[in-house]
Parts: structure tokens; C-alpha cells; sequence
């Protein structure tokens, strides 16, 4: 597929340079106008709400003040808090309690902590860009006319930012990772987190932390890549990680709570009882729900295909599943099966120093669940 060529306010990218160079009036008021759009952005993105991750450090090296990464899923609220080389984790409880969840903070001395959380939603925008080399050095200026060209939604009504990815030398192209969050969706979070009595360091977006849980402890190796996708309560986010960036995200329409719907519906049981049979799963109750697996795998059938397609590639080494839908018993097995790709669950944990003591435990039965709050604690801010 042949890369677009930029055009900003209707001109080719060398027509507009000359434009803008034309007069020392025209040159200034362009900088000035730089200027104030970059204000504009740092006001929208201050602290605490950040949405790109940024370079992590290693176990090792975290810094010697608390971390919590806080997941606040439509479900349940995970944390997990680190100081120094010490790994805690704990399933909070259900979001509808949140005095047993101001407890549980309150426990943690939550207040002396550097807490970060993120977004999550179908409506959030995640997009790579292909522009010129030659925007590089102008990007700022260049991503505030291209970018509402991505975004199906009035730049009145998004958060935008954007980062670099990396340049393609062979074709001379920079290409850039952008992300749009609607402004109810951050107005929502950081209510609820107030409710709590959390004032958060920065808000990432869950598919990037996502990423950071997985590369952190599993560096990929040149031209590696990886499929992540993690199921939550209400969807599953599907994720492709290339050399430690992330490449592509999709979101799916299956989650825990249609798996416990269905076993619900199809056996007559109340939803406290589908719940705790979903979490026995057998082969009876794994085959209730194979009809929806299914479509699921035809989901992720045709998103891998449309990858491969955009990107030339053929093939995927592996599939790594997280959340707390990703538990079902015989998951992983039926899914290499039917697509063929080894499917792996994703222990965040398995590798560090000092967590050893996680994978004999319950906790560490149910680790898959703190993928994301895990690579929210690792951020470094």
C-alpha cells in the first residue's frame, strides 16, 4: 500500500513550505501561532492527565518512592504497589464498593504514593500516521492540521496528543502514533477517582500500559511480533506489539460478563451462580459457550488478517492472553487449536525478582488480571 502524502490547508508539503517562508510576517506569525497551540496542548495534557506512556525503567533501578498502578475496570479495581525491588498486588474488590476500596487505599497510605491509572474505551482513538520525513522537524505543527483528519469526532470534544514512533528510512517516512480521548471519558475518570480520594499522577491509556506490562519483562527481539489481547468484564482489547511499540489495537466484542450471560441463560441459573460455574469451567459448561468463542476467534481471525494485510507480514509467532476473562479454563488450548498460533497466558510477574512467592499462590493464579495495573506501576514520571 502506497503511503498518503501530507497536505495541510489544501497544499502539497513543498507548497506550504514556501508559503509559510515567503515573508518574515508570514514566518512570525506561523511561530506565534506554534506557540500558542503547544500552550493549548500542555494545558489539555498537564497532570494529571497524561496519555502516552513514556520510557520505563527496570525493576532494579524503580525509584525508591511507592508506585501504584491502579486498574479501575468496569468490574473490579486491581492495584499493584512497588517501592524499590518489594511487589505487592491485590484484587481491591468489585467497583460498585467503593467504601471497601477507600478502605484498602486508605490501608496503603495511598496519599504518600505516585498513583497512575488509565482510560479504557471502545471510543478512544489509536492510530499510526505516515508523514514525511521533512515533518519531523516541524511535527507539532504539522500533526495540529493532520490530526483531525484521523478522529471521527470535533476536535472541541477530544483530548489529541501524539508521539513518535520511529523513521522508515527505506521509504522516508516518519511515522507517528496518535491517540484522541474524548473529554467526557477523562472527566468521568477523574470523578471517580476523586470520589476516592485519589489525586493520580498521570492517566495513560490501557492499551499502551498494556504494552509496557508485556515488554518490560519480555524485551522482543528485532522484527518480533507479538499478539496481546486482553479480555476484560465488557470487551477485549486486541493488541499487536512490534519491537517494543505498539503497532495496532482493536477492540472486540467479548468480555467475562457475556460469558457469564450465556451460561446464565442456557442452564437457568441466577447470575452469582454463572459466575462461580464460569470460574469452575468444566467441559459441559466450556462447550455452552463454544458457539460464542467461535465468533470470537472470527474476530480475531479477521483483525490479524487485516494486520498482515497493511503491514506485508505473514504469520504470528504467538498470542499472549490478560484480564480476567482470559482465566477460563480451556481457553488458551481451544484457542491455538483453532487458530493455530501457540496461546499463552500472561504471568506480569513471572520474571521479577521477589515475586516468586506469586506463583504457587492464589494471586498468582489470577495474575493475568493485573496485567495493566503492572505496567501502570512501572511508569516513570
Amino acid at each position: 500500500m502506497k503511503a498518503r502524502r501530507i497536505s495541510i490547508c489544501g497544499y502539497g508539503e513543498k507548497t506550504f513550505m514556501k508559503k509559510k517562508m515567503k515573508t518574515e510576517e508570514n514566518k512570525e506569525e506561523l511561530i506565534r501561532q506554534d506557540s500558542l497551540n503547544k500552550k493549548e496542548r500542555k494545558e489539555d495534557f498537564g497532570s494529571p492527565f497524561i496519555i502516552f506512556r513514556s520510557k520505563q525503567k527496570r525493576l532494579f533501578s524503580i525509584s525508591s518512592k511507592y508506585r501504584i498502578g491502579l486498574d479501575i475496570g468496569s468490574h473490579s479495581i486491581k492495584a499493584v504497589k512497588l517501592k524499590g525491588t518489594s511487589l505487592s498486588a491485590a484484587l481491591i474488590g468489585k467497583r460498585l464498593e467503593p467504601e471497601k476500596v477507600k478502605n484498602y487505599l486508605k490501608e496503603i497510605k495511598i496519599q504518600k504514593a505516585r498513583v497512575f491509572t488509565a482510560v479504557e474505551d471502545s471510543s478512544i482513538v489509536i492510530k499510526q500516521v505516515s508523514l514525511p520525513l521533512s515533518a519531523k522537524k516541524k511535527l507539532d505543527t504539522v500533526m495540529e492540521w493532520e490530526a483531525p483528519r484521523h478522529i471521527p469526532y470535533s476536535a472541541e470534544d477530544v483530548l489529541i496528543n501524539w508521539q513518535t514512533l520511529y523513521t522508515d528510512t527505506e521509504q522516508s517516512k516518519l511515522r507517528v502514533l496518535l491517540v484522541a480521548v474524548k473529554k467526557q471519558l477523562k472527566k468521568g475518570h477523574l470523578g471517580y477517582l476523586s470520589s476516592l480520594g485519589v489525586k493520580p499522577r498521570a492517566v495513560d491509556i490501557a492499551p499502551l500500559a498494556l504494552m509496557n506490562s508485556f515488554s518490560l519483562t519480555n524485551p522482543l527481539k528485532d522484527e518480533e511480533t507479538i499478539v496481546m489481547v486482553d479480555i476484560g468484564a465488557k470487551r477485549s482489547n486486541l493488541n499487536i506489539l512490534k519491537e517494543n511499540d505498539l503497532y495496532f489495537t482493536r477492540y472486540l466484542p467479548l468480555g467475562g460478563e457475556k460469558l457469564t450471560e450465556v451460561i446464565q441463560e442456557k442452564i437457568g441459573i441466577d447470575h452469582e451462580q454463572a459466575e462461580e460455574l464460569k470460574k469452575m469451567t468444566d467441559s459441559s459448561v466450556f462447550n455452552i459457550l463454544e458457539p460464542l468463542l467461535y465468533s470470537f476467534v472470527q474476530d480475531l481471525r479477521k483483525s490479524l488478517a487485516y494486520f498482515d494485510s497493511k503491514s506485508g507480514r505473514k504469520g504470528f509467532r504467538k498470542i499472549i492472553l490478560s484480564g480476567g476473562g482470559s482465566r477460563l479454563r480451556y481457553l488458551p488450548q481451544y484457542l491455538t487449536e483453532e487458530l493455530g498460533i501457540n496461546v499463552e497466558l500472561f504471568n506480569p510477574f513471572l520474571n521479577l525478582k521477589g515475586a516468586e512467592d506469586f506463583s504457587n499462590s492464589d494471586l498468582g493464579k489470577i495474575s493475568p488480571q493485573f496485567a495493566l495495573a503492572f505496567g501502570l506501576a512501572l511508569k516513570e514520571r
